[in-house]
């Protein structure tokens, strides 16, 4: 299998489309091309695309996972659904979240407790409403069972 062409994926992005016969096969990060010395006329075996593939694709979950947890904490079911609502597999997305819980990018308990805390701090109530109210916005989770 040869690479055909390395195209920019979208103006303006940091991201390259790899083209292997012809047909685009995976998108990398320049830094990630560079690094694999990606070239057009580089030849492939079909088991070194398909590894491309997937880590291209937990690169870019990750990424996505990080700018979701920029945003707020998450729990890990919440960043699992929306990592596959957002088309990665779920292999993928648990590898990823994996790795973010290892280093304490995402913790169950830290989350329930600022979630709480909020809750607390705009419109206090006690432990029950507090817990329906949890099960209420997070159906997903296991809450207090």
């Amino acid at each position: 299998m040869k690479i055909t062409a390395i195209e920019r994926a979208a103006e303006g992005s940091p991201r390259l489309a790899v083209f292997v016969d012809g047909r685009r096969a995976f998108t990398v990060s320049e830094e990630l091309a560079l690094r694999l010395g990606l070239t057009v006329g580089s030849t492939l075996a079909a088991d070194d695309v398909e590894e491309l593939r997937v880590d291209a694709d937990r690169a870019r979950a990750r990424e996505s996972a990080l700018r979701l947890l920029a945003v707020r904490a998450r729990s890990r079911s919440e960043l699992l659904d929306r990592l596959e609502r957002k088309g990665f597999e779920r292999g993928v997305a648990t590898e990823v979240v994996d790795a973010l819980e290892g280093v304490g990018l995402v913790d169950d308990h830290e989350f329930g407790r600022l979630w709480a805390e909020e809750k607390m701090r705009l419109r206090p109530v006690g432990p029950r409403r507090l817990l329906k109210e949890k099960r209420a916005e997070h159906p997903w989770e296991e809450v207090g069972r």
